[in-house]
């Protein structure tokens, strides 16, 4: 049996060890803890605030193993890009943090490879925009992220 995986979005954890809870409570008004299923799939909505014309990191994505390790891998990738900007998926070294109560706390603090999301809204625009991430992992679990951004 492969080791459980969490995977961080923002000040998100996903722990995989339950099923989804409901994406209002889980993620508002920042993205909280969200606990989910190694045997289901996962469709998050995600609010999120960004000014016109200034670049915004929106979450950070990376997975580790209940020692603290990288898992296996992670597959993350834009599959809707926004229409009033540009969204890219950097790849850079993250602190990990998890709250008290996740076994990985112990990981708090140190560093892991992983990718954050970077939004730019077009300069002058102002209004809804949107951006959709899928993350696959090393569990065969599908995630999806749907980013609704209001920008100022």
């Amino acid at each position: 049996m492969k080791p459980l995986i969490t995977l961080a979005v923002l000040t998100a954890i996903a722990t995989i060890t339950m099923p989804a809870v409901n994406a209002q409570d889980a993620m508002a008004p920042l993205v909280r803890n969200q606990n989910l299923s190694t045997n289901s799939n996962s469709e998050n909505t995600i609010e999120k605030f960004a000014i016109s014309g200034r670049k915004s990191t929106l979450s950070p994505y990376y997975s580790a193993k209940l020692n603290c390790t990288p898992a296996d891998w992670q597959e993350v990738t834009i599959t809707q890009e926004p229409q009033h900007g540009k969204a890219r998926l950097i790849e850079q070294t993250l602190i990990m943090q998890y709250p008290t109560n996740n076994p990985r706390s112990s990981c708090n603090g140190k560093s892991i490879r992983g990718k954050v999301l970077e939004y730019t809204p077009e300069k002058d625009y102002k209004g809804s925009d949107q951006i959709v991430v899928e993350l696959v992992n090393d569990t065969g679990q599908l995630l999806k992220f749907d980013y609704k951004i209001t920008v100022k």
